[in-house]
Parts: C-alpha cells; structure tokens; sequence
C-alpha cells in the first residue's frame, strides 16, 4: 500500500487488538489538519491548485466521484510519512442521512453533513421506505465505489461509508422528535419500520460488501481502521434521549440483528451517551466500543475511567478525540491490551513526535 508503506505492521497491531492481546505497543492513529502548510510544507507547497479545491465545502464536491475522490486523496497524501496506526482509506461517504436516501427519503447537503428530511408523516405510507437497488443513492453510492476502487489501486484502501445504525435509520424517516412520541403512541407500527430499517442496513452491506475489496482478510472505513471480516460500526445516537429501558425494550433486538450479521462489529458511543454502554454490552458478539470525546457536552475523561474498565472486561476499547496527555493521564487504570487511542495533532512534525514519545510510553506498558 503506496500511501501506507509499513502496512503490515500495522495490521499486525490492529489484530492483536482485536483479540485483546499487546505487541510493541498500543496502537494509536494521529489526525493531522491537512490543510494546514505546518502539516506536509513540501507536498502542499507544490500543489497549491489543490489546497484551493481542497477549501472547497465538503457538501459542493461530495457527489462529484472526481473531486471527492482528488479530496481523499490529497488528504491521505499528507499523512505517508506518519507511522501510526492509520489504515488510508478513501470512503465515499455520504454522510449520515445516507440509509434514509436508501430507503427513499430526499437528502439536503449542508454545513459539512447530510441531512433527512423526515418524510414518513403517516403511517399509512410505511410500505414505500425500504431497501431499492435501483433507488438513486443506491446506485450513486455503488457507482461512486467503484470508481474509488478503480482510481486508488495499489495507493490506499476504499472503505465502507456512514451506514449509522437501526435506530438512526428509522429517526432519519420519521425524525427523532416523533420517534420518542412514537414510543408511546406507535409501538406497533414503529418496531415494523425498526425492523425495515435493520432490513434495508442489511441489504446495504451485503451491496457494498460484493463490491468492496478486502484488505489483508478485513474491512476498511471511514474512521480508517481495520477490522476483521466482513466488519463494520454501529451507531445508536438515538439512543441519547432514551432511557435504558426504552433503548432494551424497544431498539435492541435490531441491533442485535446487525451485529449477528458482521463477522466483526463495535459500537460508536458519545461521551454524552455513556449511561447507555452496560446496554450496548449486552450485544451478544459485540467485539467492542468506541468513546467519542464530547466534552464539555460529556463527562471528562476522567469521569469515565469506570466505563472504560467495565468495557474492558470483555470487550475492546477505542478512545477518540482525547488528546494524548488526556489519555496518558487515566493509562495506569487501563489494561494495555484491547486498547485503541484515536487522536489528533497541529502537525505532521507534532504528530511524529508524538507517535515517537507514545512508543516510548507505551512500550513497557
């Protein structure tokens, strides 16, 4: 892999990750800002007609396969020289209202992400949101694949995009306002559009997996990680405004139904969300979790060290967005194996010394 020439040491570290065990140290990915000249002077010096596309919004190229695919690109070239634990890979992402435009709902691009428009206001109308191979983003999503795939050969990974989750899915159509009224005034005919929406998830994998490579025996995606299998993330960001009891009783049996599906599946958590992981545990096969940092809209990190070691216990932990000194504080209450720092510097220079001192830090862990 061009863009990543000490892969298979990497995916040797990802593994034993994933089986809980520890080589020469914890695995971590550092983001660096790639527009930043700091990050990479010599390759955005001598391409400076690409920083002015790479300034462009994210909503003005993102259904342009070229320019999104040159985004990508530019912004995995930056990184070659940084040793982490980074897997590059491209993903045609389409943000978070994707599986809702799957299922027939109409997707707005804006502010950086997209965005559902709600549009099942009657239940009557429930049998028209399903899984369509000839539905529009369906078709964009598989045709935007393959050309990644053909462009990146030999370069970088292409990874699966933003399928969120059952529950999200379902909130994408109806809208999570309503969902939450739904709960008690709709139960019936909401664990039906539940149990569409698992279906639809499904579909989308089974769609995207016949047309995605795997890598080294696994799958990449867009938080450029690697996972064994035919593997992906759940989401449940519902899930923040529910109790424990209505996520049990009324969205766990749909996950459940996503996990069992994937050889390899963890969960992606806000900081803000962490009164529900002893529930997300309860996921039979559910290989781990990943901790979203969202303070101050979350409990520091600090706070959550319980958290973490009941995630621990049996599962694998990823942190993300903490910086490195946040997570160095809490490390001598953290098992060393099954551990995953997802984390950021201000620039390649930054991040190699980082990435230098971490190995030193974590060796002996």
């Amino acid at each position: 892999m061009k863009y990543k020439p000490n892969v298979e040491e990497v995916i040797e570290r990802f593994e034993a990750f994933w089986n809980r065990d520890k080589l020469d140290r914890i695995p971590i990915r550092i983001r660096i800002p790639t527009g930043n000249l700091q990050a990479h002077e010599s390759y955005l010096e001598a391409h400076r007609e690409l920083r002015s596309e790479q300034e462009e919004k994210w909503e003005d190229i993102v259904l342009d396969p070229e320019k999104y695919f040159n985004y990508w690109e530019q912004q995995l070239r930056v990184s070659i020289e940084l040793a982490d634990d980074t897997i590059p890979t491209a993903s045609p992402d389409l943000g978070p209202a994707l599986m809702g435009g799957m299922m027939g709902a109409d997707i707005s691009f804006k502010n950086g992400t997209s965005w559902s428009e709600h549009p099942l206001t009657d239940w009557g109308n429930v049998g028209e949101y399903a899984f369509n191979p000839s539905n529009r983003w369906v078709t964009k999503i598989v045709e935007m694949t393959k050309y990644f795939i053909e462009q990146s050969e030999g370069l970088f990974a292409v990874g699966l995009p933003n399928l969120t989750g059952p529950a999200d899915i379902l909130a994408s159509l109806r809208g999570p306002t309503q969902v939450c009224l739904d709960l008690y005034e709709n139960p019936d005919a909401l664990k039906e559009l539940s149990e569409r929406c698992a279906a639809a998830q499904i579909s989308a994998f089974n769609t995207l997996f016949a047309t995605l490579p795997q890598y080294f025996g696994g799958t990449c995606e867009l938080y450029m990680y690697w996972t064994p299998g035919r593997a992906y993330w759940l989401s449940c960001d519902l899930s923040l405004v529910l109790s424990p009891a209505l996520y049990r009783q009324h969205f766990r049996e749909f996950d459940q139904v996503i996990v069992d599906f994937l050889d390899t599946c963890w969960m992606h958590v806000h900081s803000g969300g962490a009164f529900m992981v002893n529930e997300f545990l309860q996921l039979e096969g559910l290989k781990g979790v990943q901790i979203v940092n969202d303070t101050p809209a979350g409990p520091d990190i600090k706070a959550l060290v319980p958290v973490f070691q009941e995630i621990q216990k049996r599962h694998c932990l990823i942190l993300r967005k903490y910086s490195i000194d946040e997570v160095k504080s809490i490390l001598p209450e953290l098992e060393p194996a099954g551990l995953f720092v997802d984390t950021q510097c201000d620039s390649l220079r930054s991040a190699q010394e980082s990435l230098e001192e971490w190995s030193k830090f974590t060796k002996s862990l």
